[in-house]
């Protein structure tokens, strides 16, 4: 799992999830400016609408003057600190969600948020995984019909990547094979699987069938890019009627 450090590209961002649907708006109050400009471009890259600010004294102005969604606020800022900084906002915009920003492990100006209503409280350096998670579970909660869940199953890297960047309207997951795919449909929904023809452990045609049983109702595409290779998996694909691309 990636950390962001001071320094590190932004191409270096694990882009699992995808861009929302309706747009979120997320200020970011951090007195460090490298944290501003990162935090600004994950943020931009995941379609999320961003203001980022230094102090708490403009994040209240900026507060007045607009809605946002989600705050992420620095716990310790010159100034008025992030504590004082989250109570204010409270008071300007109630239903807002906060996420605290520190670099300590244990941060003691957090004790005076305890029994706060505190969406989450992430440590430096930043795993990104966990703010895309946060910005999901917004989206989950606020907007649950606008959610579309895709899997992707694929061995080939290259392959998985060009889907991401096909489907990047939507939140994607994806497996490497088969099995994985079963085992994580055991515990998800997904709006449409799209798995390669020829798995490592099992076909495509073999994983949809076993999709069946599990699944009844899923919506799933094979895929596959050597029509020759993969002539007897298409012929079976057809007589079971589903449906395959030849890429």
């Amino acid at each position: 799992m990636q950390s962001f450090k001071p320094g590190d590209p932004q191409e270096d961002k694990d882009k699992k999830g995808r861009k929302p649907a309706i747009k979120l708006k997320v200020l970011v109050v951090d007195d460090e400016e490298i944290i501003r400009d990162f935090l600004t471009r994950l943020f931009t890259l995941e379609g999320v609408e961003v203001k980022a600010t230094e102090s708490g004294f403009k994040a209240k102005e900026l507060a007045k003057e607009e809605h946002f969604d989600i705050f992420f606020l620095d716990v310790r800022m010159p100034g008025i600190d992030g504590v004082d900084t989250f109570k204010e906002l409270k008071r300007i915009s109630p239903k807002s969600k906060y996420v605290m920003m520190t670099g300590y492990s244990l941060d003691e100006l957090l004790k005076r948020l305890e029994g706060e209503d505190i969406e989450a409280v992430i440590t430096k350096p930043f795993e990104i995984k966990e703010i895309v998670v946060i910005l999901e579970d917004y989206m989950r909660q606020k907007y649950p019909e606008e959610i579309i869940n895709v899997l992707v199953v694929e061995t080939e890297d290259i392959v998985l990547n060009f889907f991401k960047k096909l489907l990047q309207n939507y939140h994607v997951t994806s497996a490497k094979t088969g099995a994985e795919a079963l085992a994580m449909l055991q515990n998800d929904e997904y709006d449409l699987i799209i798995s390669d023809m020829a798995l490592n452990d099992m076909s495509g045609v073999e994983l949809y069938s076993k999709i069946q049983e599990l699944k009844p109702n899923s919506k799933i595409i094979l895929v596959t890019g050597d029509a020759k290779k993969t002539e007897g998996l298409v012929r079976e694909s057809l007589q079971q009627q589903i449906k395959t691309i030849i890429r």
